[in-house]
C-alpha cells in the first residue's frame, strides 16, 4: 500500500504540472508572436550615369588586338564597383575610382560588345554598351592541282555533295527537278535517283548519324532518308532559308545565303548557336555549298569563283581559292544560264582529295588543294 500511494502522489504532481503548461499556453495563444527575418535584398534599379567614352561605336579591331576601354561615370555619387563585359564574358571587376582598363579581343570576329556596369551603394546600377567590329588577318591565297576530271550530268543542278565510301552524294535544286542522287565519281553516272515534290527546290545534304539530310530552299523544311536504303524518313523545321549543308561529325552546320553559319542539333533542328563568317575586309555574304574538313569550313561564295575556307571556332575566312579557270572559256560558253555557277564541295580524306563542280557543269575536278 505504501508503494502505491507513492506513485499517487507523483502522478498528482506530473498532472498538475500539465494542467499549468496547458493554462500558460492557452494565455499565449491569442497574442501575436513577433518574428524577426532579414532585410531582404534591393532589386537593381538602372540608372542614366554611365558613358564609354573609347572606343567609339563600330570601331573595327584586328583579332587578337589590344582594346583600351574608357569610361567616365555621371550618376553624381561614386561607384562601389565596375564590372567590364567583353562578348558577355566577364573580363575585370574593378575599384569604383578606375577609368580605363585594357584586354584583347581574342580570336572570335564579327560584331562583339563591349559592355560596362556600375554598382552603387544606394541598390542602383548604370550600365553603357558599345558594339566594335572585330576582323582577322588576310586570308592565305591556296594554290591547287586537278588530279582528275570525269563527266558531270549536264541536267543537274548541284546544291550539295559530300563524298563517302566510293560514291559521291549530290542534292540536286529547281522546283519540278529536284532530287536526292547516288553518283559513280568516275564516270559520273547516276546510280539512284529519288525525286523530290515539284513544290519543294532542294538544297543542301549531309549525312550524320545514319541518315542523310537535305535542305529545301524557302520552305523552311529539312528532308532525311535513311542513309543505306535512301528511304524517305522524318522531315525538320527551320526559319530561315536553306542554302549549303555540312557536318562536323557531332552536329549539322547550315548556311542561308547570308554571312552566318548556323549549328543545328541533328535530333530535332534545334539552333544551337551561330557563327558571323568575316574576312580581313568584312562580313562574307553569300555563304552557299559547305564541306567540314578538319575544323575548317569550306563554302563557295555564290555567283563567284571564290571558295573560302572558315575557323569553324572563330568564323575567320582563314584561307581561299580562286577557281576563276577551272572551267576553260570555251568550256563556259557552253552553260546556259547566269545561275550555272561553281558549286558543290566533297572531300575524299583518304586521299585528301577534294571534288568540285557546278550548276549543271559538264565536269566534276578532283583537287589537291595546298594548304
Amino acid at each position: 500500500m505504501a508503494m502505491s500511494g507513492h506513485w499517487s502522489h507523483k502522478t498528482l504532481f506530473l498532472a498538475t504540472l500539465t494542467l499549468l503548461i496547458c493554462f500558460i499556453a492557452c494565455a499565449e495563444k491569442g497574442q501575436k508572436r513577433v518574428m524577426t527575418e532579414a532585410p531582404k535584398a534591393n532589386t537593381i534599379q538602372y540608372v542614366s550615369g554611365l558613358k564609354i567614352t573609347s572606343p567609339a561605336r563600330k570601331s573595327t579591331f584586328r583579332s587578337g588586338s589590344e582594346v583600351v576601354v574608357t569610361w567616365k561615370l555621371t550618376y553624381g555619387i561614386q561607384a562601389d564597383s565596375l564590372q567590364l563585359l567583353y562578348d558577355n564574358q566577364v573580363v575585370a571587376t574593378l575599384p569604383g575610382t578606375d577609368t580605363l582598363y585594357t584586354f584583347k579581343s581574342g580570336k572570335t570576329v564579327g560584331v562583339r560588345n563591349i559592355k560596362m556596369q556600375a554598382y552603387y551603394a544606394d541598390g542602383k546600377s548604370a550600365v553603357a554598351v558599345v558594339p566594335v567590329t572585330v576582323l582577322p588577318a588576310a586570308p592565305k591565297g591556296f594554290k591547287y592541282k586537278v588530279v582528275a576530271t570525269h563527266a558531270h550530268d549536264r541536267s543537274s543542278f548541284t546544291q550539295g555533295l559530300y563524298y563517302k565510301d566510293g560514291f559521291l552524294f549530290e542534292g540536286t535544286g529547281q522546283y519540278g527537278a529536284s532530287a536526292l542522287l547516288k553518283v559513280e565519281p568516275s564516270s559520273g553516272k547516276i546510280v539512284t535517283k529519288i525525286p523530290i515534290k515539284d513544290k519543294y527546290f532542294g538544297e543542301g545534304i549531309a549525312e550524320l548519324n545514319g541518315k542523310i539530310f537535305q535542305l529545301t530552299w524557302m520552305n523552311g523544311l529539312c528532308l532525311s532518308y535513311d542513309a543505306t536504303t535512301l528511304q524517305p524518313l522524318k522531315s525538320y523545321s527551320y526559319a530561315s532559308q536553306g542554302w549549303g549543308l555540312t557536318t562536323d561529325g557531332k552536329n549539322l552546320i547550315m548556311s542561308d545565303g547570308s554571312n552566318k553559319l548556323t549549328i543545328l542539333s541533328p535530333d530535332n533542328f534545334e539552333q544551337l548557336r551561330q557563327i558571323q563568317v568575316y574576312d580581313s575586309n568584312g562580313p562574307v555574304e553569300q555563304l552557299n555549298e559547305l564541306e567540314f574538313v578538319d575544323g575548317v569550313v569550306w563554302a563557295n561564295i555564290w555567283q563567284s569563283n571564290r571558295v573560302v575556307a572558315i575557323d569553324i571556332e572563330s568564323g575567320a575566312v582563314v584561307g581561299e581559292v580562286d577557281f576563276s579557270t577551272l572551267l576553260t572559256p570555251a568550256e563556259r560558253k557552253t552553260l546556259d544560264d547566269i545561275d550555272h555557277v561553281l558549286n558543290g564541295i566533297a572531300y575524299d580524306k583518304s586521299r585528301d582529295i577534294f571534288y568540285f563542280t557546278g550548276k549543271c557543269w559538264p565536269k566534276i575536278f578532283e583537287i589537291q588543294i595546298a594548304r
